[in-house]
């Protein structure tokens, strides 16, 4: 019998509103979190994995101190679901409520007499009229949600798509009923090495890329990273999305730049220049999505990795430049459209069946 699986705890996550930037912003220039930021611009780091790890986490429990000063955390439980589906309903107003009181009222009134012809007629009336009035409300609502929806679909996309996600319905997550240890088995067998088959000789081509390394060869993608392509990196953030293992979520960098910008570039150029990637930006939990079928078995899910943001960051200042290196030097044609914006896979189904048709 194989030992049970022990499970991570999810990292602690921020509630993010309106003051949120403002109170963050707030603890980034108090005296506590300058002096470790300080701190961390006069120390020595080395290119050793080991100096690395520290440096890394050294500016992720920065600015995870900052958040734990300045933001409200989510709570970890899970929230019961009401009983009452009638209360929970946004056109379910106060007036409903106390009409809905009476109706039950002259009901237990009419338990104790049930043989008084008038007591009966009330009962029956109130609950006529009741249920009448929440139709009406309903049938409002629903018109009032309409003509928002489509006044939202012309001026701000965005805001009708948040409105669209809180009217739909949510699932229940059904990856709950598969065991953690058959996910372990799953998820390990799925990253072996023998499932990948690929006819290139890998070790030919680990001893061809340490060869093109000796050779001195120094160009555009050998500078240290500057300020400004950070801060480019860093506008391309997008909000609420999911945070990794470290609890670093993309606000807490788009609002704390002006403080977190330089300790950002010297974490990044020591990377870069030493090539030792982080082992905690490698790490990440992997959540199933169910795709089709029965949501009993793991082979009917996808799992999507989520990992570090800073370490994503740090990959997207990497890819903004290759971009820019390879378009200034003309490396890649503009029919190869692979991986580069505004183009799409139907942009080549569009030229291939112009080429058939003539």
């Amino acid at each position: 019998m194989s030992k049970p699986v022990k499970l991570s705890p999810l990292p602690v996550t921020f509630k993010w509103s309106q003051d949120s930037a403002y109170f963050f912003q707030q603890a980034l220039v108090s005296p506590m979190i300058t002096n470790e930021i300080e701190s961390f611009m006069a120390d020595q780091f080395y290119c050793t994995n080991n100096s690395i790890e520290a440096t890394t986490a050294k500016l992720s429990g920065i600015i995870i101190q900052a958040a734990k000063v300045s933001l409200r955390q989510r709570s970890s439980k899970v929230k019961k679901r009401s009983k009452n589906k009638i209360n929970s309903q946004m056109w379910y107003t106060k007036s409903l409520r106390e009409q809905r009181k009476d109706v039950r009222a002259r009901g237990r009134t009419l338990c104790k007499y049930p043989s008084d012809p008038l007591v009966r007629e009330e009962y029956f009336t109130m609950l006529k009229k009741y249920r009448k009035a929440c139709r009406q409300a309903c049938q409002q609502h629903r018109k009032g949600l309409l003509t928002r929806l489509e006044e939202l679909n012309e001026k701000d996309p965005k805001a009708y798509w948040d409105l669209l996600k809180k009217l739909r319905a949510k699932e229940p997550d059904s990856s709950n009923k598969i065991d953690p240890t058959e996910w372990l088995k799953y998820f390990e067998k799925l990253n072996r090495k023998e499932s990948f088959k690929t006819p290139i000789n890998v070790e030919q081509m680990l001893y061809d890329c340490e060869k093109l390394e000796k050779t001195p060869n120094f160009t555009d993608l050998d500078f240290q990273f500057t300020e400004k392509e950070i801060m480019t990196a860093i506008s391309q953030l997008k909000n609420n999305k999911a945070c990794g293992p470290d609890g670093i979520c993309n606000e807490l960098l788009k609002y704390g730049t002006l403080v977190l910008l330089k300790p950002l570039v010297k974490l990044f150029n020591l990377i870069y220049t030493f090539g030792n990637y982080p082992n905690e930006w490698a790490r990440g939990y992997i959540k199933p999505l169910h795709k089709k079928d029965s949501p009993l078995l793991p082979g009917n899910y996808r799992g999507i990795t989520i990992t570090s943001v800073i370490g994503k960051l740090f990959n997207l200042v990497i890819n903004n430049r290759l971009v820019k290196f390879l378009k200034t030097n003309n490396i890649m044609q503009d029919e190869q459209i692979c991986f580069q914006k505004k183009c799409r896979t139907s942009d080549h189904v569009f030229v291939i069946k112009t080429l058939m048709d003539q």
